[in-house]
């Protein structure tokens, strides 16, 4: 006769991972604090820039801000931070801008190692045609902020830009140039009573200043530019700390970018 075995209940399944959430305090600086956010999750890790009350609190800046995120909600390019939404965060309201956290450093937290004319060439290389296809996305559309605290290096040497929604804010209203450098916004030097404009010619200038520091390895600011002709010679005629000769597109480029 057969033998009967006594059938046995499946094993129940797994009890779920409790979510665990941690974080870490980013960079602070003239628009505000930044706040990284992390858990055991696949969900993508999170950055929220906190933005400083006398800033998100003037007349048409949420707005604006608002804006530029629903003008570039399907915009996608590899180096490029995702902007999730803009948040009034509790209990005090703040404004918060909440992106995708991308894994690296800030330039300017590498500058000090990581410099020369090779240094400099990659970042040219791989900023300058997405900058170029991000301001072709829309009419109008600039990063406005560009600076080495607003790009991040991965482990791997990819440069990624973030924040590229807020210059278009700022510049809507209109604020003089001191307000400007405040914020740690690079503008080129200006005639008569001319406004500032966050613009196009104004993002390759602020590229221009962000690779000359890659170059240098140090934060260039519109302060040295009396002396740049002076270091770009020398740069041109010895090698760097890398090595490497400043090729004669990449200083090209620097005295176009930075007229």
């Amino acid at each position: 006769m057969p033998e009967w075995t006594t059938p046995t209940d499946p094993a129940p399944p797994p009890a779920p991972k409790p979510l665990a959430s941690w974080y870490a305090q980013g960079l602070s600086d003239g628009l505000g604090d930044r706040l990284l956010m992390f858990d055991n999750s696949s969900a993508p890790s999170l950055e929220l820039l906190r933005f400083r009350p006398d800033l998100a609190d003037l007349p048409g800046f949420e707005a604006a801000l608002r804006e530029q995120v629903r003008r570039l909600d399907q915009f996608r390019h590899p180096s490029f931070a995702r902007v999730r939404a803009v948040q009034r965060l509790e209990p005090d309201d703040d404004l918060a801008l909440i992106s995708n956290c991308t894994p690296g450093k800030r330039l300017s937290e590498v500058l000090h190692r990581a410099r020369g004319p090779a240094f400099a060439a990659a970042v040219i290389q791989q900023l300058a045609p997405a900058l170029a296809l991000f301001q072709q996305h829309d009419s109008g559309i600039v990063h406005g902020v560009l600076s080495p605290d607003r790009i991040i290096v991965s482990p791997d040497g990819q440069f990624t830009i973030v924040e590229h929604v807020v210059g278009p804010a700022i510049d809507r209203l209109g604020l003089e140039n001191a307000r400007l450098l405040s914020l740690g916004i690079a503008l080129p030097a200006t005639t008569g009573d001319a406004a500032p404009r966050l613009d196009v010619a104004n993002d390759w200038y602020q590229l221009g200043l962000v690779a000359m520091s890659a170059l240098l390895g140090r934060q260039v600011t519109a302060a040295d530019l009396p002396q740049v002709e002076r270091l770009l010679d020398g740069m041109s005629q010895s090698a760097g700390r890398d090595g490497t000769v400043l090729s004669p597109w990449i200083r090209q480029l620097l005295d176009r970018a930075l007229q």
